[in-house]
């Protein structure tokens, strides 16, 4: 007979539902606290638990940890079941394994016999044969759900839920996976320097490599990586299976809702027969969300003419077909905003990033019609938010990939790829499906990430709107708009004639971006108050022992995200003079001409013999010899971290 043991500090809970689960046939025990069911574990041995969280002497959390430590129920099946609602609770529930996460505001019976029934069902544990049949309206049934519903009335009140429950990952392993995920074959395509090295995923329920880890005993996802062994890429074991993290995403999806005013506007929005009157309505019951209408209707993404100070002014300046993108956008950065990501990265810059992606984004659909402007903005704000996800999941494990990244200097998709078996556009893939959004939209934030020929090869249909992304991530990088953790500097050319654009496109964005993303910026994300806004091109060259001022020199300047990068670093230099030249060589036949241009600019503006950086996709191409004679030099590959090149300009200065 299966064992259930039901923990919870209020009689008028545990009880009923203990005598419930006998009336259908199973074994069940109950206790108080934490403590009380710690002393039952040893004798009853239970199948499976029901735990609260919020008890006294012992509270569920510290009960949970407890009972992972012991190696004989460290799989056991738990389901949450509590008026505790808060995003870090549920998270730390994930981290220990929990099954299932039930809310009592929206508990009942049936729900809960399901979910009991298909994890014995999963652990091999026989169930009676009346806990196989749909859950009779018996006594004990009706007194259970009465039960709660009276404590939550009576002041036990949890924050308002979204769904009546959340499932989470399972804690023991699963079978194993052969297929790969979706979008995984993305990550083995995504360039010079970008793309996972190819690998293959170890079984199921084989345990992660541990010959450079060491101890983390109070997390279930194994121990942490030794950063001092690790000395290469390839020294670089993953940590989890793909099944795992399959299914930390897939629980991951189902723990996301958006708020329920969000919620209703989507829904109102979607019916063609909605009218202004009920999207005011709607919009006057969440005054967060209607000032952040109001900044948007007045900020330069939409002013004209005097600014409006009403809700129903704000919807019509912004108008009823963009307004359901536009309430989706605040949704989701609403969303993710709550995620605290310590000392790991800046969540003001990462959504700065995520902005003027978005916005580069929004003003290139306009020039190519590849997309609509507001899809596109979305598909820029939540290109890079699978970081979030995987933060909020794996906690320290997935911090150590910026670290990890910055130390071997190589890209955080690369990083990713090689410890997750997936990247953080693949998690978007897996989440944004779930969420239901549509392909055309999906995508292009799966395949962000790739070149052009990658592009035509894995995203044939949406060739326009990955490149167009493409882009707008690898300018955002350029122009230093915010940092994601990957301030990676791409070269673009293959994805301008991709998309057939010319230059003036270029230097429209360049004008505007800047003012657009700081304006925007304040209208979605709330920064604490009084705290300034961190700047990433002081935070770059902070700690230069001399300031820098390059002079960009190449065949195709107007459309360079090389020479774009040096403006923002020469703009903070108080000096008359550049103090050095970079260059980017494109294949072996811009060798000369880069070279004649150079000669010019140095005869032309009397410069000295300036030091030189030489940047490329091979080591090997350099300018003339005439050109590096007497001259201090150095060469970069490319795709290259941001912080490596101020490291390569700062060290060529201060010889």
């Amino acid at each position: 007979m299966a064992k259930i043991l039901v923990i919870d500090d209020c009689a008028v809970v545990r009880q009923p539902i203990a005598a419930a689960l006998i009336q259908k046939g199973y074994e069940a025990r109950s206790a108080a606290d934490g403590a009380a069911g710690l002393g039952i574990l040893a004798e009853f041995k239970p199948d499976l638990i029901i735990l609260d969280v919020g008890m006294p002497i012992m509270d569920g959390l510290t009960f949970l940890k407890l009972l992972r430590a012991r190696r004989e129920f460290a799989r056991l099946p738990v389901i949450m079941l509590t008026a505790d609602s808060r995003k870090p609770t549920v998270v730390e529930a994930v981290r220990g394994g929990v099954r299932e996460y039930l809310l009592k505001s929206h508990f009942s019976l049936d729900d809960l016999f399901e979910k009991v029934t298909r994890l014995l069902n999963q652990a091999g544990t026989p169930i009676p044969r009346a806990a196989a049949t749909p859950p009779a309206a018996g006594m004990a049934a009706r007194t259970a759900s009465a039960a709660v519903a009276t404590v939550n009335a009576s002041g036990q009140t949890p924050a308002t839920p979204t769904s009546a429950g959340v499932a989470l990952v399972p804690h023991q392993p699963a079978a194993t996976a052969t297929t790969p995920l979706p979008g995984a074959s993305a990550a083995a395509s995504t360039g010079a320097g970008v793309a996972p090295a190819a690998h293959t995923s170890p079984s199921a329920d084989e345990s992660p490599p541990t010959s450079t880890l060491t101890a983390d005993p109070d997390s279930p996802f194994g121990p942490l990586l030794n950063l001092d062994d690790i000395k290469s890429f390839e020294e670089i074991k993953p940590l989890l299976t793909r099944t795992q993290i399959k299914e930390l995403i897939d629980q991951a999806a189902e723990l996301r809702a958006f708020s329920p005013t969000v919620a209703v506007l989507l829904k109102l929005t979607s019916n063609p027969r909605c009218t202004i009157d009920q999207i005011v309505r709607a919009v006057g019951r969440d005054h967060a969300l209607a000032l952040k209408l109001l900044k948007l209707a007045n900020s330069s993404a939409y002013a004209r003419g005097e600014p409006v100070d009403s809700v129903r002014q704000a919807i019509l300046r912004i108008g009823l077909r963009e307004l359901r993108q536009a309430v989706l956008n605040i949704g989701v950065v609403e969303h993710f905003s709550a995620t605290d990501l310590g000392a790991y990265m800046d969540i003001r810059l990462f959504w700065e990033h995520s902005i003027g992606t978005a916005l580069i984004a929004s003003h290139l659909a306009t020039a190519t019609n590849a997309v609509d402007s507001e899809s596109a903005f979305t598909m820029g704000l939540l290109h890079d938010a699978g970081r979030l996800v995987l933060h909020e999941l794996l906690g320290a494990h997935y911090d150590q990939t910026l670290p990890l990244s910055r130390k071997l200097d190589i890209s955080l998709e690369r990083v990713e790829g090689r410890l997750f078996l997936l990247n953080h556009a693949d998690v978007m893939d897996r989440i944004l499906h779930t969420w239901k959004f549509p392909a055309s939209l999906v995508n292009p934030i799966v395949f962000h990430h790739l070149s052009a020929g990658s592009i035509r090869g894995q995203a044939p249909r949406e060739l326009a709107q990955v490149a167009l992304l493409g882009l707008a991530n690898r300018l955002a990088h350029a122009l230093l708009l915010g940092d994601s953790g990957n301030l990676v500097i791409y070269p673009i050319n293959d994805l301008l004639q991709l998309l057939n654009l010319d230059d003036g496109i270029i230097a429209d964005i360049e004008k505007q971006i800047h003012e657009q993303t700081t304006d925007m910026k304040l209208v979605l994300v709330q920064a604490a108050s009084g705290q300034s806004w961190p700047v990433v091109s002081h935070t770059l060259i902070e700690g230069c022992p001399v300031p820098l001022k390059p002079a960009y020199v190449g065949t195709q300047p107007a459309t360079d995200t090389f020479r774009i990068f040096c403006d923002q670093i020469a703009d903070l230099a108080d000096l008359d003079q550049p103090n050095l030249i970079v260059s980017y060589i494109h294949d072996s036949r811009d060798r000369s001409r880069i070279s004649e241009l150079l000669l010019k600019a140095e005869s032309e503006n009397q410069w000295p013999k300036l030091p030189l950086l030489m940047l490329s996709s091979k080591a090997h191409l350099k300018l003339d010899d005439r050109i590096l004679a007497d001259r201090k030099w150095a060469t970069a590959t490319t795709p290259a971290l941001a912080g490596r090149l101020v490291r390569c300009m700062s060290e060529l200065v201060a010889q």
